[in-house]
């Protein structure tokens, strides 16, 4: 272990005077104690215990062959409990050593921590003195560089508050970046068209004021006239309710007389309008009669020629004939409409049933050829798929027959496997045969699944 110092020097390069000569002597004191330690843990490298790897084979020789063969086995006990005392005198023994070997080192490594923290508490003081002498300068020259800074803003912001009294808003860097000359003559600059603009708003405030007395004097003359106007209208209007309150009193006099009269009107209306209303009803069920008869008569003649009829017309196909038109028909042209209608029908009805047959015919052939054609089909398919299969196994055959070989070799070799796996190691350790049962099931895993991938080859 090698331990370096630095010595505080002063601005000349030489030592202080001041330097506490306490601080070089423990310096030396601990490098010799470190240097001491050094040695004696080198010496202590090699650790040496009482129990040898030669006494521990001849233990394990004469201990590990001892067994016990069930419990009326009192010998083998007995000889077996003697080696486990002896066994355990010695790991006992060990652990004490291990602990005497071992607070050693723990004793030097808190020795070392100890010195150090002892010279580290006798120079930071030291340290520190330097440190705040240093700071002196620094934070001096933080404060010139802050003044400066503040004067720098001041300056700026003197600048930006005089534009501003002016009407001129500018950036503050760009304020930053004028120099005092551009800075001055643009001051100047804007306080002249300030000046220029406030002139011209005295003379718009000027006449906007005038402008306002006009309209004040011009409101009130107005006001005046309204209120001149609205007493002569309250007068008018006063007049004129007496005028309407005279007429309303003639008008209800008048409406009163009208009402007597409209209600003698009204008596007379009902009689003669009920008197009209019978005759209606008597001259509608007369007709309603008439028509009900007409209308059954050509509804029967309509279906007897093979109409149809869906609520509001008779038709077949493209003929028919709508209820309202054949209703109000006189009867020389409705029997002229029949028999115009009926050998169309029949015409119709005829050529419905031949296309019905053609198409019946045509169906049936369709359907047979589509069934035969679906046959030879199905047959030529299954004839190709026998064919396929009977290709496939003829190539699987062969390509067993060629594995045949290959399938041997495996198995012999999966039989070397099971083989080898059935060799029983003796193994003296409890890790060895751990580890050792675990590659033998490992490889019998192995060969089991060789086995039956050889199968699905």
């Amino acid at each position: 272990m090698i331990c370096v110092f630095q010595i505080a020097h002063t601005k000349t390069g030489t030592v202080s005077a001041e330097f506490p000569q306490l601080i070089i002597q423990k310096m030396l004191i601990v490098s010799m104690n470190m240097k001491e330690k050094e040695k004696n843990m080198t010496e202590k490298q090699i650790v040496k215990y009482d129990v040898t790897e030669a006494k521990i084979s001849e233990m394990r020789n004469l201990y590990m062959d001892l067994t016990v063969s069930d419990l009326k086995d009192q010998e083998g006990f007995e000889a077996v409990e003697s080696g486990r005392k002896v066994i355990k005198g010695y790991r006992v023994a060990t652990e004490k050593q291990r602990k005497v070997f071992k607070s050693d080192a723990l004793e030097y490594g808190r020795m070392v921590d100890s010195k150090a923290k002892e010279i580290f508490s006798l120079l930071e003081p030291i340290e520190t003195h330097l440190v705040k002498e240093g700071d002196k300068i620094r934070d001096e020259e933080k404060r010139i560089e802050a003044e400066k800074e503040a004067a720098e803003k001041k300056k700026i912001q003197g600048r930006v508050d005089a534009l501003l009294r002016v009407g001129v808003t500018m950036d503050y860097f760009d304020v930053a970046s004028l120099s005092d000359d551009d800075f001055e003559n643009t001051r100047q600059i804007a306080e002249a068209e300030w000046a220029a603009e406030q002139v011209r708003l005295d003379e718009e405030r000027r006449i906007q004021e005038e402008a306002v007395e006009a309209e004040r004097k011009e409101r009130e003359a107005e006001i005046q006239r309204l209120a001149d106007e609205k007493e002569r209208l309250e007068k008018w209007d006063k007049e004129q309710k007496e005028k309407e309150e005279k007429l309303r009193a003639e008008q209800r006099e008048i409406q009163q007389r009208q009402q007597e009269t409209e209600k003698a009107l009204q008596e007379q209306r009902r009689k003669l309008e009920a008197e009209k209303k019978a005759e209606d009803e008597r001259l509608d069920k007369e007709h309603r009669e008439l028509a009900d008869q007409k209308t059954k008569a050509r509804t029967s003649a309509l279906y007897n020629i093979g109409l149809k009829f869906d609520g509001e017309q008779f038709f077949y196909q493209d003929i028919n004939v709508h209820i309202t038109e054949f209703s109000i028909m006189p009867n020389a042209e409705f029997s002229a409409l029949v028999a115009e209608l009926e050998p169309k029908v029949k015409e119709r009805k005829k050529e419905k049933a031949n296309q019905e047959a053609k198409d019946k015919a045509a169906l049936e052939k369709r359907l047979t050829e589509e069934a035969e054609a679906r046959a030879q089909k199905e047959a030529q398919d299954e004839a190709d798929r026998l064919a396929q299969e009977k290709i496939e196994a003829e190539a699987e055959a062969e390509r067993l027959e060629a594995l045949k070989p290959d399938k041997e070799k495996l198995r012999e070799f999966s039989n070397m496997i099971y083989v080898l796996a059935g060799d029983n190691l003796i193994l003296e350790s409890d890790e060895a045969r751990k580890l050792y049962l675990s590659i033998l099931e490992e490889i019998t895993h192995t060969a089991d699944s060789l086995i039956h991938a050889i199968g699905r080859l």
